[in-house]
């Protein structure tokens, strides 16, 4: 220990990171002394915030680290990451005797696509991609064990008790996937999985897990997002599956939360169905218990994710935004005070009828929605003679045509933003008791050619550049969505 005292609080600093966090939890002698000589912000940080990836190895650490308390109990913010796996690709590429990779310089082809760029195999190449995938075969048959046997819900499930027993509460809780298809070390994001289906099952298995652990009460959070990020374009969580949880109990930690984000979606086969009682009802039923069951909540972020963009989402999209918002029209919601709404496909009635129940939202902010009728105008006024709304901000609205900001409401922001270069008017905020009017736009034709020389920007095609990529690991308008490409989850 004489020696540590000797440390830059530099090297201290780095020992805290580079430690494993159940090695240095559980060295009590070391953990005091680092203490002592580390500097305060750098030491906490390294406690406060932790990665869990939900594979046996990563919870049962996990679990055995926060039973024994101490520097453990640290824990503010946790994300729990559940793995997937697709074995197609490169099983694929293994028969076809190519290697297929998104280009390293970026270059859109064709309609906005990332080029692909084919190689030949060779044969140390075909060798090294068999021994992935074997390991990638081992890793998805580990996960579907720990899952059949329950063991990932029994072992989350101490931790969080450990937590609980000794009163913390959690800031954050944050539900993410990570996808595994080029080997069993290379972590990507979801956005790149040739399969939403394989991303929705395991969406749904991972927030049933958390929510039904949160419903027994064995631990407080204050807030929760389930896969409603950047990170997690392509995921999303099929409403109908909160119909499975109980939300009634009168010990629910879901009552609790001050805070809470989410992507919904629907499965595939529900939304081919075009029965009004499936999106106006039983399909909806779940959420609308889950949010009525957040007497505390004080902020909502909802993404109405509206799977792919085909044909006939003009005839599905509005049902299931229909769907999302009956429910929240259901809940009382006593103290929201900021709504966020992400990719609703509504009328200004609807989305008036939003803020006539929620009495007390103080801060409003619209991303990506589609007015099927027009009026933005009249909403606008609505929202600034009729509600106690302070702050409203507005990102790539459509009503139904593309709207451009103007004066001095346009969020200048975005022209410093090289991610939305030629978008100027893209965003708009406005404040109660600020500059005088209201917010002032013009509604350009989506078939007409945009402003300023920006690429051409209609609503279907902002669905898809936010909410994920066509098909074979390609991603439309990179320019606009800037996703990280890769990601390792981080060890507990």
């Amino acid at each position: 220990m004489a020696t540590l005292d000797r440390l830059p609080a530099e090297v201290i600093d780095e020992i805290t990171q580079s430690v494993s966090f159940g090695d240095t939890c559980s060295l009590r002698l070391t953990n005091r002394n680092l203490e002592e000589k580390a500097t305060s912000s750098a030491f906490k940080a390294r406690f406060e915030r932790k990665n869990v990836e939900m594979t046996e190895s990563g919870l049962r650490q996990f679990a055995q680290v926060v039973e024994h308390g101490s520097l453990s109990h640290r824990l503010k913010h946790l994300t729990l990451v559940a793995p997937f796996y697709e074995t197609n690709a490169l099983s694929d590429e293994i028969d076809d005797g190519e290697i297929r990779t998104p280009s390293q310089l970026q270059v859109l082809g064709p309609n906005d696509m990332l080029e692909i760029v084919v190689a030949r195999m060779s044969s140390t190449d075909k060798g090294r991609m068999e021994s992935d995938l074997e390991e990638l075969y081992e890793h998805e048959e580990e996960l579907q064990i720990l899952q059949k046997n329950n063991l990932d819900l029994a072992l989350l499930g101490q931790a969080f008790s450990s937590l609980g027993k000794y009163g913390i509460t959690l800031d954050t809780v944050v539900a993410e996937l990570v996808l595994y298809q080029e080997d069993s070390a290379t972590s990507m994001l979801p956005l790149y999985s040739p399969s939403e289906e394989i991303a929705w099952a395991a969406a749904a298995h991972h927030a049933k897990l958390i929510l039904g652990l949160l419903t027994d009460g064995v631990l407080n959070v204050k807030h929760l997002n389930l896969f409603n990020s950047s990170r997690m374009v392509g995921t999303s969580l099929a409403v109908c599956d909160l119909g499975t949880i109980n939300f009634n109990s009168s010990r629910s930690a879901v009552r609790k939360l001050e805070s809470l984000s989410l992507s919904l979606s629907e499965e595939e086969q529900h939304l081919i169905t075009t029965q009004e009682d499936r999106y106006g009802r039983a399909c909806f039923r779940g959420f609308a218990q889950m949010l009525q069951s957040c007497e505390n909540l004080r902020e909502l972020d909802i993404a109405d994710y509206c799977v792919d963009c085909v044909e006939d989402i003009a005839e599905r999209g509005p049902k299931q935004s229909r769907g999302i918002l009956h429910a929240l029209n259901q809940a009382e919601l006593p103290k929201l005070q900021d709504l966020t709404l992400q990719g609703f496909y509504l009328d200004h009635n609807q989305l008036e009828a939003v803020l006539h129940r929620r009495r007390t939202v103080r801060k409003l902010t619209l991303r990506c929605i589609c007015l099927v009728q027009g009026n933005l105008g009249e909403a606008l006024d609505y929202f600034a003679q009729e509600t106690g709304l302070e702050e409203i901000h507005l990102d790539s609205m459509f009503s139904p045509g593309r709207v451009q900001f103007e004066g001095p409401w346009v969020d200048d922001r975005v022209k410093d933003n090289p991610i939305r270069k030629g978008y100027d008017g893209l965003q708009a905020h406005w404040q109660r008791g600020g500059c005088d009017g209201t917010v002032q736009y013009k509604v350009f034709p989506n078939n007409d050619p945009p402003p300023h020389n920006a690429a051409a920007r209609d609503w279907f095609q902002d669905l898809e550049n936010w909410y994920g990529p066509p098909e074979r690991l390609c991603s439309r308008a990179r320019h606009l969505l800037q996703p990280e490409e890769m990601w390792r989850a981080e060890d507990f």
